[in-house]
């Protein structure tokens, strides 16, 4: 397959715009360049094994939750209030 960037997000302008069949056929017809580590004058080996991954611990996180509820009358106030408690934990 091939490398793909990709960027997610919920913007409502970023809509999923589909290719014309016209720029789907042409990009089909064009070549693939295709560079080995050798064409690039790079010893594979070495690349994989500096490339090489060194797993030096695993472990399942301990699952935590909380909740704590912020009560009040006005929208306003309760609405300073998170934003003060989110300020306080360096949320915001």
């Amino acid at each position: 397959g091939l490398p793909l960037v990709a960027t997610v997000t919920n913007d409502d302008g970023n809509v999923l715009r589909l290719p014309k069949v016209r720029d789907v056929m042409m990009a089909s017809r064009k070549p693939i360049d295709r560079w080995t580590p050798a064409d690039l004058g790079l010893d594979g080996d070495a690349l994989a094994a500096a490339g090489a991954t060194e797993v030096l611990a695993l472990r399942i996180p301990e699952r935590k939750s909380e909740c704590e509820m912020i009560e009040g009358d006005d929208p306003a106030e309760v609405a300073a209030a998170l934003v003060r408690r989110l300020r306080e934990l360096k949320v915001l």
